[in-house]
């Protein structure tokens, strides 16, 4: 637990003691890497509405943008990412990965991560004019668009600096998410 400190213990201190908590396994959130005068690279255009987002897809594809869905799960004891890239309505590419036991990780991390696995998914697409990823986790989406540091920060630090790369490389000025 907290050893070394036995006088003028914060309630912090005594929550931990009491219920044996180990500060290693808890996260540090590191400050987030970006200016705050940074500005997003994504457009959020969320639709609450599963027929708004259906039509809003099939825009997507008539358009012939890049289509990317992505997901983070917890299943079995495990934590994961995936993404799948579609272009006019067929599978191109997927992606997967097992982060592991969720007695060390989180879905949220799962859903980060598949944001990551939808970026690394552009590397090998030519001529993508406009990208759609679709993700179905509010605080993720709300997430990536901020400068504040947050839950898996370090993921989003990867995550802003593949999506940096991937808008230079395809010339895009946005992603809609």
């Amino acid at each position: 637990m907290l050893q070394g400190k036995r006088r003028h213990k914060s309630p912090l201190h005594r929550i931990a003691e009491t219920f044996k908590f180990n500060p290693d396994y808890f996260e540090t959130i590191k400050p987030a890497v970006v200016s705050t005068k940074w500005t997003s690279e994504i457009r959020i255009q969320s639709k609450d509405n599963p027929k708004a987002a259906a039509a809003q897809d099939v825009e997507a594809e008539r358009m012939d943008n890049v289509c990317i869905y992505s997901d983070g799960f917890g299943q079995n004891g495990n934590i994961g990412g995936v993404a799948v890239l579609q272009r006019k309505g067929q599978m191109v590419k997927s992606i997967r990965m097992h982060l592991g036991k969720d007695t060390h990780h989180i879905v949220y991390e799962g859903k980060v991560i598949s944001l990551i696995l939808a970026i690394e998914l552009l590397k090998n697409i030519h001529r993508a004019r406009s990208v759609s990823l679709a993700l179905n986790n509010q605080a993720a989406i709300l997430a990536s668009t901020t400068h504040k540091p947050t839950p898996g920060q370090y993921l989003w630090n990867i995550f802003h600096n593949n999506l940096k790369n991937a808008m230079h490389n395809h010339s895009l000025d946005h992603i809609k998410i």
